[in-house]
This record gives C-alpha cells, structure tokens and sequence, in this order.
C-alpha cells in the first residue's frame, strides 16, 4: 500500500504494510513541509520524492535507494524505517522517527554531488520546522 500526501517541489510517501498502516501517516510531514521552497536554496533540486518504508526486513523490492536525476533536477529517496521499532511504537513516534529519516537523509544529499543547492541551510530550516512541532529533541 502506497499512501500519498503531494505537494509541488516535495512529495513524500509511505510504503506499509497492514501491520504498519495505521502508524505511518506522511501528511502532516507534508503539510509542515509547506512553508519549503526548493528554489530558496538554489537550482539543483527541483523536486524531492521521499518514499519512508515500513516494511519487514525481509522485503525484497523496497531496499534503500537515493537517485538524483541531474536533468530533471529530481531527487528520489526510499529509506526504510526499522520494521521492529515501528511495530512497538505508537503513531506518534512513528511520526518522529519519519522526520528524523527525513532529516538524516539530508545528510546524504553531498554524495550526489549536487550542484547549485544550498544543503546546509535547507537541513537547517527543515530541521526547525521539525523542532517547532516537536518531532526532533536535542
């Protein structure tokens, strides 16, 4: 089950399961992400398409995968939560932890030598807007 939440510039996704469904909802990282406008930072990344996956370990198709596709300026990632945490937590640290993925994932961003964008300050305002709703702690 794919659920979507959209938004022009930053589309994010979750791929769950039954077990998983009900505890990963993307929408509110969505709406949070609103204020973000990729342009801000530069012209390397036009679009961001951050599948969160929560799928047991043992799932063969949705592995861990980042691509950046320099002529349309896309980045696509599809990072998985820990299927065993997501299954002892509640929505709402589920929530956290999907923000926390999102977060980290920024991290990633160098290594595919994207030009024209601005990193540090866009982890920097994704991370107070996850701050402000209290989905990161110190």
């Amino acid at each position: 089950m794919v659920e979507t939440a959209t938004k022009p510039g930053i589309i994010i996704r979750s791929i769950v399961n039954d077990e998983t469904f009900d505890k990963l909802d993307t929408r509110p990282l969505e709406k949070a992400l609103e204020s973000i406008d990729l342009s801000k930072y530069g012209t390397g990344i036009r679009e961001i398409n951050f599948f969160v996956v929560a799928l047991p370990p043992d799932n063969s198709i949705h592995k861990n995968e980042v691509i950046y596709e320099r002529r349309k300026r896309k980045l696509t990632l599809e990072l998985n939560l820990s299927y065993p945490h997501v299954l002892k937590a509640n929505a709402s640290e589920v929530l956290s932890m999907a923000a926390r993925l999102f977060v980290v994932s920024i991290d990633l961003y160098p290594q595919l030598k994207i030009q024209e964008f601005e990193v540090n300050t866009f982890k920097n305002d994704v991370e107070q807007i996850f701050f402000s709703r209290k989905w990161l702690s110190l």
